[in-house]
């Protein structure tokens, strides 16, 4: 492989470069999965809500890209831990099949839902210091 052509040394996943829902994703981890499920609705929620505002201005759907295809079909194999939480993985695949500039905008309206999740998420922190075994921390 000459120099020119080397692979970037990092590999990003597609919603790395939006900020908020990372934090969604990232936060939502290590939450018990009746959390998970309600962050999932509440993001499910968000989207539908966004789908309804902005796409009867939209132009022609856009071809899918490579990395949305390959995203999908792992999201088919459920191969994510957040696979197996039913909105959170419908609204995830929803935010992926946008276009990248609207995942940017959606980005910015789920800041909301990442403060509620912080707290949530601190909450459980300090709960599972002292009550929850360690075995649940990663």
């Amino acid at each position: 492989m000459s120099s020119s052509k080397k692979r970037p040394i990092y590999w990003f996943r597609w919603y790395d470069r939006y900020p908020n829902i990372r934090a969604i994703i990232n936060l939502s981890q290590n939450l018990p999965s009746e959390k998970q499920l309600e962050i999932g609705q509440n993001l499910l929620k968000t989207v539908k809500q966004f789908l309804e505002k902005t796409m009867p201005f939209q132009p022609e759907a856009e071809i899918l890209q490579p990395e949305v295809l390959l995203n999908l079909k792992h999201g088919q194999d459920k191969v994510r831990w957040y696979d197996q939480v039913p909105p959170l993985h419908k609204a995830l695949n929803l935010i992926l099949v946008l276009s990248p500039q609207q995942r940017a905008q959606l980005d910015k309206e789920c800041g909301n839902l990442v403060g509620k999740i912080a707290l949530h998420s601190t909450s459980y922190q300090s709960l599972s210091k002292t009550v929850i075994p360690t075995v649940f921390k990663q």
